[in-house]
């Protein structure tokens, strides 16, 4: 059957752009790794295995049924030239036309996730770590609206800190009584302001701003009166312990 099959497309009868062009007909054959590998999935928990089994292989037989279709086609040309012409040429031109727009997506596509050689993120996001988005002149931390936020000056400043022209925000909660104008991110959890010092978010109670300062390196900061660990104040001497 399949030599007969060939030997009807490669006819003598035929001239030799036909059976080239009839040939196109097979073109989509060349996709059959990535069908075969589609189909796999189909196992991935069937209701009914046996109708799965059928049409996993019902599916990866499809280049012989294109192969079938070379060959009536041929068979179809030897009556009329015209529609034996018709349909390798409109399957050359989808497969042409399909493979160009299938490019181009996956290029649009990696153009948006690679970030440019000045580290930032793709289109519409802000940073490098695509977590924060602008949208209608709204920033969105993930799918979460930053209420307020200013959209045109909203800038990471750290990987717990943002701002704008009004706030600072702290993971995308506005921290309304940070004075803007003086904070500062110390690093590993701590920042202070001309009026404060923080841990996280949150005041550390009778810690003197203008004298405190982060130990590097650890999670110790320290002012002219008190020593503190974690944002609570210890006794000096623990620091002094270990260092």
């Amino acid at each position: 059957m399949i030599k007969k099959t060939f030997k009807q497309i490669f006819t003598k009868g035929q001239p030799k752009w036909f059976k080239f062009l009839n040939l196109s007909i097979l073109l989509p054959a060349l996709l059959y790794p990535f069908v075969f590998y589609t189909t796999i999935f189909f196992f991935d928990n069937p209701k009914n295995l046996g109708l799965t089994y059928l049409l996993f292989f019902a599916v990866n037989a499809y280049p012989f049924y294109l192969l079938l279709l070379a060959y009536f086609n041929s068979l179809l040309f030897q009556k009329s030239r015209i529609l034996g012409s018709l349909l390798p040429l409109a399957i050359l031109l989808t497969f042409t036309f399909g493979t160009i727009y299938i490019s181009s997506s996956i290029n649009d596509k990696l153009s948006e996730s690679v970030k440019d050689n000045k580290g930032r993120a793709k289109k519409g996001y802000i940073g490098v770590n695509n977590d924060y988005k602008v949208l209608d002149d709204k920033v969105f931390l993930h799918d979460t609206l930053i209420v307020g936020a200013d959209a045109k000056t909203f800038e990471i400043v750290s990987w717990a800190w943002e701002r704008d022209k009004n706030y600072y925000y702290h993971f995308g909660k506005r921290i309304q009584y940070i004075d803007r104008e003086t904070f500062e991110d110390l690093d590993y959890h701590y920042g202070k302001d001309k009026n404060h010092v923080y841990y996280d978010e949150h005041i550390i109670e009778g810690a003197d701003a203008k004298t405190f300062y982060h130990i590097e390196g650890s999670q110790d900061g320290k002012d002219a009166n008190n020593c503190y660990r974690w944002g609570e104040k210890v006794e000096c001497k623990v620091l002094l312990t270990e260092e």
